[in-house]
């Protein structure tokens, strides 16, 4: 199973959540992206520390980009929450 979830932010986000001022990112849900899926599948297994983590790239240069272990997954109506531990 994929560990490993790459996001795109826009310049507006990326300059916090890479300073750890914004440790989350809040997607709508698409059941048809694997990342959802695959997230939701480790939601309902669980997972240890470390053994999940986000890519945050920024959307304007793709080049750049910061990775964080993931510590909760929250889903809320049609929304996922997903948050990493600061750096």
């Amino acid at each position: 199973m994929e560990n490993k979830f790459t996001f795109k932010s826009s310049a507006t986000y990326y300059a916090k959540e890479c300073l750890d001022i914004k440790n989350n990112t809040v997607r709508e849900i698409d059941l048809e992206d694997s990342r959802f899926t695959g997230l939701i599948a480790w939601m309902e297994t669980g997972w240890n520390d470390g053994e999940l983590k986000i890519r945050i790239v920024d959307a304007l240069y793709p080049e750049t980009y910061f990775e964080r272990d993931i510590r909760d997954i929250t889903i809320w109506a049609d929304l996922m929450i997903i948050t990493w531990r600061e750096k």
